[in-house]
């Protein structure tokens, strides 16, 4: 670990290797704990997670809840008719669809994780000439009174925000 002014480079790994491993700061005890992660410099980028298709992150915030004090940005992902049918991928909650050169289709995931939360967006203000379709793939969508295997957004700048409840999607038009 590096201590003082100047460059400083490298990379500190703890508990790196193979088999399970735990690292825990600041824990037990009582008393109020705080840790920060590049909290002084202007340009930090601080990734926590994983890189891998089969990692998971799991952030358990208490009572007290969780707090982004800068807002919430998430992954947008833009898709046009020529993409279509286009599959959603394991990083993609904001689907901006633009329809202008025909109708699209979005294929949810054919195995979704409990919790999964898609926004569908009409970004190009055409889905009433050209309509976007969000196909369950396999598991139904419960929206607007009505449960079906796809859905239709088909007003310009339509949304649908789709969340998986472990047996069926849950949509809001």
């Amino acid at each position: 670990i590096n201590v003082g002014t100047g460059v400083n480079t490298g990379t500190v790994r703890i508990a790196s290797g193979t088999g399970a491993r735990k690292v825990e700061l600041a824990g037990g005890g009582t008393g109020i704990k705080t840790i920060y992660i590049g909290a002084a410099a202007t340009a930090d980028v601080i990734t926590i997670g994983t890189t891998t298709a089969a990692g998971a992150t799991t952030i358990s915030a208490g009572t007290g809840g969780l707090s982004l004090q800068s807002g919430l940005t998430v992954a947008v992902t833009a898709v046009n008719n020529a993409a279509s049918p286009y599959a959603l991928l394991g990083g993609d909650y904001v689907i901006a669809c633009n329809t202008s050169g025909g109708a699209l289709t979005i294929t949810l995931p054919v195995a979704p994780a409990t919790g999964r939360t898609i926004v569908v967006v009409d970004e190009g203000a055409e889905a009433a000439s050209n309509n976007i379709t969000v196909d369950g793939n396999g598991k139904n969508i419960a929206a607007a009174g009505t449960i079906a295997a796809t859905k239709l957004i088909s007003s310009n700048y339509g949304t649908m925000t789709l969340y998986y409840t472990g047996t069926i999607w849950n949509a809001q038009e």
